[in-house]
């Protein structure tokens, strides 16, 4: 039934649907062949990722050393329990270079790419050997997708003699996911030359002859491998696909089992079994099959794709569409899941998308027959009904003719164009229940055949002709509820509202008790706009049946439309108590929270939604705006940047990103969304001017002065003396100072906006070199009445240029005395204490600010240097909270290297996390000094007499400079 909803109703999936942090697929690569399944050609797994050989057997652990307990857990292919050794011995600091090591090859085992990466990188920064880890880090680069750096990773290495043959084995993996199939096959000829007792090389051959599509060969290579190495799960998964592809669908099932047995870890055995368990109709075995896929790659596309499959086969339209977006390269690559993809998009409304979808799906394969009936349909909804009857062609044979799905579509399609004689004609074949019932599989026949006639051409959208067939059946049936109230639903979503309206009265004088007619005919008055009387009959609704809950949600709409939040959130409230799981109720009240100033309460719901639709990029904007609201900046900055490409054709979503944003503090990725926002709507001043703020606030002048002039010269007068200010602001922030001076005398009090501060004219002289005038005209803010951040930030940095660093401290404490919550204020007094010597108060400022609650990387970097002045060992717990937070950003590396270096000594950790702050930040003078000294702590002189040279170069007067040129005086 048809109910003003905010969504289409909620998906329900397995808990894969709740992963956030899908990981990369281990390079597989997805190709379409004829067999009409999935052949999956994996680029890693000819071996185990275990730098030992595979052996049977669990020897006796009494007694061993921990580090051997976890080296017997990986020989026994138990690689969690190997983890969870391993540790715990971090844990107890019992770090070491073979404890790293065994902690990579863990990972590996478990499919763990990017956290293979990091134990090895930790190792080396320990101390291996960087030629004996090279094979390891290649097999996660390779792991995560990145072929090109796996090469990179062998490439001018030494390798060890031991680890050749396996060196030479991943570069043939390598070059297989780079699709380089002349250089596999080279690489694994040598690796089987190398050492012919090793599996792995033929069963990269193997993998090689089935791509050629020689399965032949392929089998003979397979049959080798399993002769070297019987128990191998990834040799008995490729017998299996060699079985499949030669027509033995039962060999390949009894070997996907056993290889899935031999390790339940095989993925794409899993997957493999799942496939068949979803085409035999096995559901339920098929979802165990996913969730041990799930359970270590939670967002894998291909199982993905299967899950949506299962939903889709449910009805669960919008569950699948969420998982099928998720997966749009494997829906691009492969026929079966683009059918799919454009079946669900027409199930849920989207007919562009399923008329893309699914013409290409016809292209490639002209005798999918429900393909063309979907496509049919979709045209004929978009009122393209003369393109649907040449799509539909085909199938009216005159044994086809006898579907009546097809024959329905067909009259549909038929009478829209005017060829009436046509139509009846088509609806003659199919008014015989007896021809009816031999529909083909997927019709489902409905009581009535006039209903089943208007329903099936209203899934098509021929309005017309289907509500008058379903409004002549009810004539002779004024006692069938359920037919009036789909009629009614009908007659809505067609927009005939009037009739709809007569309909639910029609309904109300069959059963005046039901609850049911009163809530039609409030959703027909909530959608004409008139929502007090919505509100009425929602009323009456719930005062025939309480527990009528799409009633109760529809009352909460109608009260959020009036402004009456309270009354919605009851309503809402008593609603979730009753069905806790009503997605669309929990985002209804997030919004109404929200709209009463309730940010964190709404936050809550907000996630909750969030998770069960992933793909919905309102409900992620609302997530973002409630976050920034509540103050929670970087979660609110995450899902924002998440949001950007989910709306990137909602422009009205754009725009609510890019003032979050701005919101948020990042300004200058606000003003990027924005752009986007503009290129929508180029002659609307409204986007101009948000624009043009966005790019103000970022400091980019020049594009903030373009963005409103554009917008002036299309707005109206009152807008102008609003975007006069604006203007200003951008002249006198932009060092154009003369024309900042020609426009002030224009400027109107009144209309001034509050992103634009009357002391914008101190900024100005400020910029230029004049820091007294800039004195004077922030102090005739301050007489005008302005108190505001920007003011007080302004006054005190011209009074220190002025070298009044005692006033300008005051006025910093006196603006917190008004503002204590502002934590620019406190950032700026904290760096005036810095600057003026007393590092004790700088670090009382800060510890203010993170005592508010908020994780900041900046504020916690920062405090961090202050605490190194001090010589505080909180210095490292405040650095590396700061790298957690935020691991790539230079400022913070800079800090977190010299506090490594300088409070604890470590300088394998320094010299890393240096080199990448002055890589990220090369025009820092301050960074390259801090690395050199962490390279003369390495006893590294030459390059660190490269960095200090290049410091000075740089800037000859940064902060440090007259220590940088004492040091490299030394090295000279």
């Amino acid at each position: 039934m048809t109910v003003p909803d905010l969504q289409q109703s909620g998906f329900k999936t397995r808990s894969m649907v709740d992963a956030t942090s899908p990981r990369p697929s281990s390079g597989s690569r997805v190709r379409v062949l004829s067999a009409g399944f999935l052949i999956l050609i994996g680029t890693l797994g000819t071996a185990p990722l275990a730098l030992g050989q595979e052996t049977a057997g669990n020897p006796s652990q009494a007694g061993l050393p921990t580090l051997e307990l976890a080296e017997a857990a990986l020989q026994d292919r138990r690689p969690a329990d190997a983890l969870d050794i391993l540790s715990a011995m971090v844990d107890r600091d019992e770090a070491s270079v073979p404890l790293y090591l065994l902690m990579a090859r863990a990972y590996l085992e478990s499919g763990a790419g990017v956290t293979a990466e990091a134990a090895i990188g930790r190792a080396r920064d320990l101390g291996a050997d960087y030629a004996a880890t090279s094979v390891m880090l290649a097999k996660a680069y390779l792991m995560q997708g990145r072929a090109l750096e796996a090469l990179g990773a062998l490439r001018g290495v030494s390798i060890p003699e031991s680890q050749r043959t396996e060196a030479l084995v991943v570069q043939g993996d390598a070059h297989f996911a780079g699709r380089q199939l002349q250089d596999a096959q080279r690489y694994y000829a040598l690796a089987r030359d190398a050492a012919p007792e090793d599996h792995r090389a033929y069963l990269g051959l193997a993998r090689l002859a089935l791509q050629a599509r020689d399965y032949d060969k392929a089998a003979t290579l397979a049959q080798e491998a399993a002769r070297l190495s019987p128990d191998s799960s990834m040799v008995v998964y490729t017998q299996g696909l060699i079985s499949r592809y030669q027509g033995r669908p039962d060999d390949a099932r009894v070997a996907f089992e056993r290889a899935a047995a031999l390790f339940p870890g095989n993925i794409l055995a899993q997957l493999e079994l799942a496939a068949l368990k979803i085409a035999a109709g096995q559901d339920d075995a098929a979802e165990n099959h996913l969730d041990i896929v799930y359970a270590s790659a939670p967002g894998h596309p291909i199982a993905q794709y299967l899950n949506a499959v299962l939903l889709a086969r449910r009805g669960d339209y919008t569950g699948a569409e969420a998982l099928l977006l998720r997966t749009r390269t494997l829906v691009d690559r492969y026929l079966p899941a683009l059918y799919v993809f454009g079946f669900v998009s027409y199930a849920t409304g989207k007919d562009t998308a399923a008329e893309r979808a699914l013409s290409r799906v016809l292209a490639a394969r002209p005798d999918n027959r429900e393909a063309r009936l979907t496509l049919a349909a979709s045209l004929i909804r978009q009122g393209r009904p003369g393109q649907a009857r040449q799509i539909l062609a085909p199938l009216l044979t005159v044994e086809d003719r006898r579907d009546p799905l097809a024959a329905a579509l067909s009259a549909t399609a038929a009478i829209a164009v005017g060829d009436v004689a046509e139509g009846e004609e088509l609806l003659a074949d199919i008014a015989d229940t007896d021809i009816a019932a031999d529909a083909v599989n997927g019709s489902v026949l409905l009581e009535g055949l006039t209903r089943k006639l208007a329903l099936v051409r209203f899934v098509a959208d021929g309005a017309d002709a289907g509500l008058s067939t379903l409004a002549n059946s009810m004539r002779s049936s004024e006692g069938d509820v359920r037919g009036l109230s789909l009629l009614a639903s009908m007659q809505i979503r067609s927009g005939a509202l009037d009739a709809a309206a007569e309909t639910a009265r029609r309904l109300l004088a069959v059963a005046p008790e039901r609850a049911l007619g009163h809530n039609l005919l409030g959703t027909v008055r909530y959608v004409q706009g008139d929502f007090q009387a919505s509100l009425e009959s929602f009323d009456t609704a719930l005062s025939r049946r309480d527990d009528y809950h799409t009633a109760r949600r529809n009352r909460a709409l109608a009260r959020f439309a009036l402004g009456d939040l309270d009354g919605a959130v009851r309503d809402l409230e008593t609603l979730l108590d009753a069905v806790p799981g009503d997605i669309r109720a929990k985002a209804l009240l997030g919004r109404s929270l929200f709209a009463l100033d309730r940010a964190e309460e709404a936050v809550e719901y907000f996630r909750e939604v969030v998770r069960a639709r992933p793909a919905d990029a309102e409900v992620r904007v609302d997530y973002a705006d409630a976050l920034s609201r509540a103050g929670r900046t970087l979660v609110a900055r995450d899902q924002a940047s998440r949001a950007v490409s989910m709306a990137s054709d909602r422009p009205e979503l754009l725009a609510r990103l890019g003032a979050i944003m701005m919101d948020v503090g990042d300004p200058a990725r606000g003003a990027r969304i924005l752009s986007r926002y503009v290129a929508y709507r180029p002659d609307d001043p409204a986007a101009n001017e948000l624009h043009g703020r966005a790019l103000l606030a970022a400091g980019l002048t020049t594009g903030a002065r373009f963005s409103f002039t554009r917008a002036y010269e299309r707005a109206g007068q009152e807008d102008r003396q609003r975007l006069n200010w604006y203007l200003f602001a951008a002249d006198a922030r932009g060092g154009r100072l003369d024309e900042a001076l020609r426009r002030y005398p224009d400027l109107r009090i009144a209309a001034r906006p509050d992103d634009v501060s009357q002391a914008v004219l101190g900024d100005a002289f400020l910029t230029s070199g004049r820091p007294t005038d800039a004195v004077a005209a922030y102090r005739r803010a301050e007489e005008a009445g302005e108190r505001n951040p920007e003011l007080a930030l302004g006054l005190s940095r011209a009074l220190e240029a002025t070298g009044d660093h005692q006033t300008a401290v005051r006025v910093l404490r006196d603006a917190l005395d008004d503002m204590p919550g502002v934590r620019r204020l406190r950032l700026a007094l904290s760096e005036i204490y810095r600057r003026q010597g007393d590092p004790q108060s700088a670090a009382r400022q800060l510890e203010e600010i993170l005592a508010a609650g908020l994780a900041d990387a900046n504020v916690s970097a920062r405090l961090a240097e202050v605490y190194l002045d001090l010589g505080r060992k909180e210095s490292v717990i405040y650095a590396e909270r700061a790298r957690t937070l935020m691991p790539d950003d230079p400022y913070v590396l800079n800090v977190y290297g010299w506090v490594k270096l300088q409070a604890e000594r470590d300088v394998g950790e320094a010299v890393a996390a240096l080199a990448a702050a002055a890589r990220r930040a090369p025009a820092q003078a301050r960074y390259k000094y801090h690395y050199a000294m962490a390279l003369v702590a390495r006893g590294d002189r030459e390059g660190a007499r490269r960095q200090l040279e290049k410091a000075l170069s740089l800037d000859p007067d940064f902060d440090g400079a007259d220590a940088a040129r004492s040091q490299l005086e030394q090295l000279m």
